[in-house]
């Protein structure tokens, strides 16, 4: 028996996970389970990693406790952000988290001042104002300083992996989150850093995933009392992660990893850089094997999280499903790619505000506002496979949908009968489980990628939706011949 612990950080939560694995199947046991948020410090939206961290060592504690004993540990997390460190890796300015609005013009300055097309060619990262080339640009406007006294830039899993075996290395699949990385090369482009005036000796060795990078530094040791356990690099991009617990990679097949953000696309040999795969909002970023993951980032269950905290009475998911299904009226279509959405400061009347603004029906109910989101996102996975077939000339007939948002049956159903595809729901904790599978492969316990897929096979169970003709559905599919 081998076990690993994957920590998990999502953008709403945070989850220290124990696997064992007999050679066969693996068994999760969520150890430890805390909050993560955005955090406004002085009017620039934060992150808090002291306190993250403090999380994470409560939970490598309760392994002790449980009397677990691990072989090997390894973090992922979102995507883009990352901290400054001087030599005695202290923390310089504040954790800046994506969603801050420091960088909302930064793409048109950057372009203005560069070239968007000439960095899509190089890169293939799809250009969102938070990507960390932008962060970083805005950054050496507002305060150059911090960038001039820094030591290194980590991406925060890697700045994680730091704090827990002393380590500095930039891993692969986060680094790719950059658009800092030559999309060709697979290496830090370093004229890229130069135009913006960074030291390109800021940024690490690329660390590919699967790397054993050391142990628990002594410190760690003394305050778990975990011993012997070996820190080894998952693919620490949570979506690349994700990825790799997918039951199913063939070439008519796109995944869903559905989270806070919904993230559409699939596994290429190689990536495509084409203005087309620009203009359509696709993106190339490192997968756990080598492989590219092409794929579109589209605003996800950020958009209902952000209005549960808002309905009063307050309700769980359960209840909204059952209200969702109550709803007999046209609703209104948003677009969820809108930045208006990223950050608002009510979720609930921004919505309302857009259904206003293009003539629409405004929501009221819990229900009408939840099957607006849910009719959108659908509409929008429909989009998005259009346009992947399009780009890449393939014709899709299954959608796998990973991660927590793939308990949504509604939605489930709704994308198979939009898309007209078989949708495989699940694995739930897909992100853990590919963060454990490249633990276990850097341990040598499991062989390739191949020999993972019939692992997670025996391991997890998923859910099967069959595309069905639904008469409700006319108003939505003229919107999506229109578009």
């Amino acid at each position: 028996m081998t076990t690993c612990i994957a920590i998990d950080f999502g953008a709403s939560s945070g989850r220290v996970i124990s696997a064992k694995f007999d050679g066969e199947k693996i068994i999760l046991d969520e150890i430890h389970r805390f909050y993560n948020g955005i955090y406004n410090i002085d009017g620039v939206d934060c992150w808090d990693y002291e306190k993250l961290f403090g999380e994470v060592i409560t939970g490598l504690k309760k392994v002790k406790q449980l009397g677990i004993k691990p072989s090997s540990v390894g973090v992922d997390t979102w995507g883009v952000d990352f901290v400054l460190i001087d030599e005695a890796g202290n923390l310089i300015g504040k954790p800046v988290a994506y969603r801050d609005h420091r960088t909302d013009y930064s793409i048109a300055e950057y372009d203005e001042a560069f070239s968007l097309k000439k960095l899509y060619k190089k890169t293939g990262i799809q250009q969102m104002q938070f990507n960390t080339i932008f962060q970083l640009f805005a950054l050496s406007k507002l305060d150059k300083k911090q960038l001039d006294c820094a030591d290194k830039i980590l991406l925060v899993p890697d700045y994680f992996h730091y704090l827990l075996s002393g380590k500095k290395l930039n891993e692969y699949t986060q680094a790719s989150t950059s658009s800092l990385i030559d999309a060709a090369t697979m290496a830090w482009d370093t004229g890229l850093i130069s135009e913006l005036g960074i030291n390109p000796q800021l940024f690490c060795e690329i660390a590919r995933p699967g790397r054993i990078i050391g142990e628990l530094k002594d410190s760690i040791i003394e305050e778990t009392g975990l011993t012997g356990v070996k820190v080894v690099l998952p693919a620490a991009h949570d979506t690349a992660s994700a990825v790799v617990a997918a039951p199913n990679a063939s070439e008519n097949s796109v995944f869903i990893s559905s989270g806070t953000w919904s993230i559409l696309g699939a596994q290429l040999d190689s990536p495509i850089c084409t203005e087309e795969a620009m203009r359509l909002g696709y993106t190339n970023e490192g997968g756990a094997d080598g492989k590219i993951l092409f794929m579109t980032n589209i605003m996800g269950m950020w958009l209902i999280q952000e209005c549960m905290k808002i309905f009063e009475p307050k309700i769980d998911y359960h209840q909204l499903d059952a209200m969702i299904q109550e709803v007999n009226t046209d609703c209104a279509i948003i677009d969820v790619k809108d930045q208006r959405f990223l950050n608002p400061k009510n979720m609930v009347e921004e919505i309302k505000n857009y259904c206003k603004e293009s003539g629409q029906q405004i929501p009221q109910s819990p229900g009408e506002i939840g099957k607006v989101i849910f009719q959108s996102l659908a509409i929008s996975y429909a989009q998005a496979i259009k346009d992947f077939e399009k780009i890449t000339g393939r014709t899709i007939n299954e959608i796998n949908i990973i991660g927590g948002g793939c308990q949504n049956n509604y939605l489930n159903q709704l994308t198979a009968d939009l898309t007209n595809c078989k949708v495989t729901a699940g694995p739930i904790e897909a992100t853990a489980i590919g963060n454990v599978i490249t633990q276990l492969q850097g341990l040598n316990k499991i062989k390739d990628i191949q020999d993972a897929k019939k692992i997670i096979t025996n391991s997890f169970e998923v859910t099967i939706f069959t595309p069905q003709k639904r008469e409700n559905l006319e108003k939505i599919r003229f919107f999506l011949e229109k578009n």
